[in-house]
């Protein structure tokens, strides 16, 4: 049974505003276009309940709500900012769903798209599913309206029409039938031809022929009524995921000073931190690549023992892997022929979410003092996580191993020994292969 969600945000654009600024809920937002300062283009629910609406002058809104108490805030709207904001709160609604998709075909249709089948009982179904998406965007301050339904149409129609609403499967054309044409994502022009025939909601549409339909508004309103009902297919392109950042500097020639590799390797360190923070991600396996005159490359890989995105830490490691770089070696040419580097790069081949953990305080440690606090703390962890990486460095991934807790019936084998690296060694049993007696017998008396 297919369950698809539908976020409508519709006022997404002020709410961003409101965050960003950090302004509290009473207060008024007019935003106006760039280049056009007089003429209000969004505004916020407040300005709206004082008269306020798209369209106006910036004065003749002032003077609406120049009579309330409330404290009014004027800002540019900016559409490609409100994309940004939007993309990131798909990536979180990845909790819910691995299928997201977003909708920004016109100002004030802003939603999110969830392909939940397989989902909801994680959530205690569907309808609870719904409940805590919309209670935990209202604790972010984004005003929105969840509906849940078998068919995206009717999803979309069930966030327009209800606060958080679950239409059962096979109830669609039961829900659509009260439903004003206007949630059948049509074209303005195609609902205005329908009001004027006073055809204001879906059920009227069922009492006339599809082929009266097709000629007086076109094929458009057929297929919206049929994937609605889900009669129709309806193809949705979802959101990838994001790719694996990569950041690298092109020199405008050939470069043989290690000094010059170091700097901008750090430079691009700094770079990826900043990427991988944005993504709220950590680097697991990272590579170096140093492009020569020729196009060979000589590559240096590195792994850590957990997710990392802070950049001392990748530096440390860093360090290590440029003081054995052979530029030499690095195209056909020598040092002495004017051979180098002509490009670096730092790619990201592996990362895994960030866990949000409170940081130890210094006073706190010593306070309680380092035995207590020390050892418990995230300074311990990535002490020990950098130590283990810079064996690593040093030795090799494959010379490195740690205890693996396994799921079994027998105790001996409860503990393995798996390697930190990415090769083909298989784990090793702690046991060493001991031999285990089917029936211990008890210990005769003497």
């Amino acid at each position: 049974m297919r369950r698809i969600v539908c976020v409508w945000l519709p006022d997404w654009s002020v709410d961003v505003v409101r965050r960003r600024k950090r302004l509290e809920r009473k207060t008024i937002v007019l935003l106006v276009a760039s280049g056009l300062e007089d003429e209000v283009v969004r505004c916020c629910q407040n300005a709206r309940e004082l008269g306020v609406f798209p369209g106006i002058s910036i004065a003749h809104a002032h003077a609406l709500i120049g009579e309330s108490n409330n404290k009014s805030v004027v800002d540019v709207y900016d559409q490609a900012c409100d994309r940004l904001a939007l993309l990131g709160l798909a990536r979180w609604a990845r909790r819910y769903s691995p299928r997201v998709v977003v909708n920004q075909d016109k100002p004030g249709d802003e939603a999110l798209i969830l392909d939940a089948t397989g989902c909801t009982h994680l959530f205690g179904g569907a309808s609870s599913m719904v409940q805590q998406i919309g209670a935990s965007l209202q604790r972010f301050g984004i005003h929105a309206s969840v509906g849940c339904a078998g068919t995206v149409g009717c999803a979309w129609a069930a966030s327009r029409c209800k606060y958080q609403h679950c239409v059962e499967s096979g109830d669609e054309r039961l829900f659509l039938r009260g439903c004003p044409v206007s949630s059948l994502r049509l074209k303005p022009s195609c609902i205005e031809s329908l009001h004027e025939v006073g055809l204001n909601e879906i059920g009227m549409l069922w009492n006339i022929s599809r082929s009266e339909l097709a000629t007086r508004f076109g094929l458009g309103l057929i297929r919206r009524l049929d994937q609605a009902l889900g009669t129709v297919p309806e193809v949705v392109s979802w959101l990838d995921e994001a790719p694996l950042p990569c950041v690298l500097k092109r020199f405008a020639g050939p470069v043989v000073c290690l000094e010059t590799i170091r700097s901008v390797c750090r430079m691009l360190c700094h770079e990826l931190s900043c990427v991988l923070h944005d993504h709220r991600k950590g680097a697991v396996r990272l590579l170096l690549r140093c492009l020569g005159v020729d196009g060979l490359e000589v590559r240096r890989e590195l792994c850590v023992s957990h997710p990392v995105c802070d950049e001392s830490h990748w530096w440390s490691l860093l360090q290590l892997e440029i003081e054995s770089l052979d530029l030499k070696g690095v195209g056909q040419y020598s040092r002495a022929h004017f051979g180098g580097v002509e490009e670096v790069a730092l790619e990201v081949l592996s990362w895994e979410p960030m866990q949000h953990e409170q940081a130890v305080l210094l006073s706190d440690e010593i306070s309680n003092g380092i035995e207590e606090s020390y050892f418990g703390s995230n300074l311990f962890r990535g002490e020990v996580g950098l130590f283990v990486d810079r064996l690593r460095s040093r030795i090799g991934n494959d010379c490195v191993w740690s205890m693996k807790s396994v799921a079994t019936h027998l105790p001996e084998e409860a503990s393995w020994l798996d390697s930190s690296g990415d090769s083909d060694i298989e784990q090793q049993s702690y046991s060493l292969g001991l031999f285990r007696p089917s029936l211990v017998l008890d210990v005769p008396e003497l």
